[in-house]
C-alpha cells in the first residue's frame, strides 16, 4: 500500500510539473502578451510596460487603466492597433 502511494504522489508530482511548465509557455508566449502600435508610432510592450505611468512589466494591453493613454502623444487605447 505504501508502494502504491509513493507511484500516486511521483505521476501526481509529475503531472503538475507538466501542467505548470504548459501553463507558463502559453501565459508568456500567446496569452494576451501583444504589443500594440499608436499612430504616433509608440509601441506598447507589455515585456516592459511603462514605468511612466506605473504600468508593471507583464500588464497587457487589454488590462491597462481605461484612463491609460500613450506616453508619447496622449492619444488614447482606442486608437491603438494591434500588431502581428
Amino acid at each position: 500500500m505504501i508502494l502504491y502511494r509513493s507511484e500516486n504522489k511521483m505521476t501526481h508530482s509529475t503531472s503538475v510539473r507538466k501542467f505548470t511548465q504548459q501553463l507558463t509557455t502559453h501565459s508568456l508566449g500567446e496569452v494576451g502578451m501583444d504589443k500594440w502600435e499608436c499612430p504616433c508610432g509608440y509601441i506598447y510592450d507589455p515585456e516592459e510596460g511603462d514605468a511612466e505611468s506605473n504600468i508593471q512589466i507583464g500588464t497587457t494591453f487589454e488590462d491597462l487603466p481605461e484612463d491609460w493613454v500613450c506616453p508619447k502623444c496622449g492619444a488614447e487605447k482606442e486608437f491603438f492597433e494591434k500588431l502581428d
